[in-house]
């Protein structure tokens, strides 16, 4: 029995000098290099990066960000903003702004998907037809509107998100009726 407890005071000893600080030799060093986006408005159009924030608008005309993209260095930001009581899509790319509706009809965009040099939003118009708000589904690829599912005057329909994956183009969204809301892919 001495002998075991020999052992174990002996086994014990080793694993401490064996895992001191000063033998542990580190072969690499890491950093941690996450980044962090963030994108919403405060009364302006806003991405934070890392927690910083940059304003996409100077706040003179209201303007929200719905959704972001990052593809290596170019950062794309879509969002709506109200000109001359429209709602007009907006697409910053690395902080430069472009209109991609006309300002005839609402348009809401929600999601922003780059694949290679095509840059895909989903969201939605509005058109006011008769005393009724018509919802039509909307996917923008590269500033030209294709619409999805038109809405009616008792049916609105709306792309919410959308994803890229070679040649295959995904998008979610919802169809409302008076009968209840059908998700869509």
């Amino acid at each position: 029995m001495k002998n075991l407890y020999i052992a174990i005071i002996l086994i014990t000893g080793l694993l401490f000098v064996s895992c001191r600080k000063s033998s542990v030799k580190k072969t690499a060093t890491t950093t941690d290099s996450t980044t962090v986006y963030i994108v919403g408005d405060e009364q302006k159009a806003t991405v934070w990066k890392n927690g910083v924030a940059d304003y996409l608008t100077d706040g003179t005309i209201a303007v929200g960000a719905t959704s972001m993209y990052v593809n290596g260095t170019d950062v794309y930001v879509v969002g709506t903003g109200n000109i001359g009581g429209i709602a007009t899509a907006k697409l910053w790319k690395n902080g430069i702004v472009s209109n991609f509706s006309d300002g005839t009809y609402d348009a809401f965009p929600y999601s922003v998907f780059v694949s290679g040099s095509d840059v895909y939003v989903a969201g939605f118009t509005s058109v006011l037809v008769q005393d009724n708000q018509i919802w039509s589904a909307i996917l923008w690829k590269n500033g030209i509107a294709t619409t999805l599912s038109a809405g009616s005057s008792t049916v609105h329909a709306m792309a919410s998100s959308v994803f890229v994956n070679g040649t295959d183009v995904y998008v979610a969204g919802t169809v409302s009726s008076p009968a209840g809301n059908i998700a869509m892919l």
